[in-house]
C-alpha cells in the first residue's frame, strides 16, 4: 500500500482449526518491521 509517507508492505497468514484460530501478520513501513502475533478463539453469538 502507498502512503504519503512511502510504501506499507505486509503479508500473513491465518490457519483456521474448528472454533480457534492461529497466525502471524508482518508489516514493514521506513525501515521498520512490526509482527503480530495472533491465537483465538470462538465464544459465541453477539448479545
Amino acid at each position: 500500500m502507498q502512503t504519503s509517507e512511502g510504501l506499507v508492505m505486509s503479508e500473513g497468514t491465518v490457519t483456521y482449526k474448528g472454533t480457534t484460530f492461529d497466525g502471524v501478520i508482518k508489516m514493514k513501513h521506513l525501515g521498520t518491521e512490526i509482527i503480530q502475533n495472533m491465537n483465538r478463539r470462538w465464544v459465541g453469538e453477539c448479545k
